[in-house]
């Protein structure tokens, strides 16, 4: 009976060592996803950042175009005020030719008579 104890007391124990290392590699599986979930976590928050930091490029993109097509309208308009005032100069230009013309008529007109 000794003998048999003996030998069911060293199972007990391999058992136990067999348990003891079974709970270690279960306690060392969450320690690996948690540190996998950290990881990912920063990443993430990574991702997070530069996509802020797009968001806010984009929105000074934004406001630069916005401002390129304020300035392209003034200079379109102050290109219409410069046609209005070449148009406006240029029948200015055939009045005074047509006064002109009838100076020298009336000049040629005394010479005549």
């Amino acid at each position: 009976a000794t003998i048999t104890h003996i030998r069911t007391a060293i199972n007990y124990i391999r058992t136990t060592i067999t348990y003891i290392g079974a709970t270690i590699a279960l306690i060392r599986a969450p320690i690996a996803l948690i540190r996998a979930t950290i990881t990912y976590i920063r990443t993430a928050i990574n991702y997070i950042r530069t996509a802020i930091t797009y968001v806010r490029a984009t929105i000074t993109h934004i406001r630069t175009a916005i401002t390129y097509i304020r300035t392209a309208i003034t200079y379109i308009r102050t290109a219409i005020n410069y046609i209005r005032a070449t148009i406006t100069h240029i029948w200015g230009c055939v009045i005074c030719i047509g006064i002109t013309f009838t100076r020298v008529r009336h000049i040629s007109s005394c010479f005549i008579e």
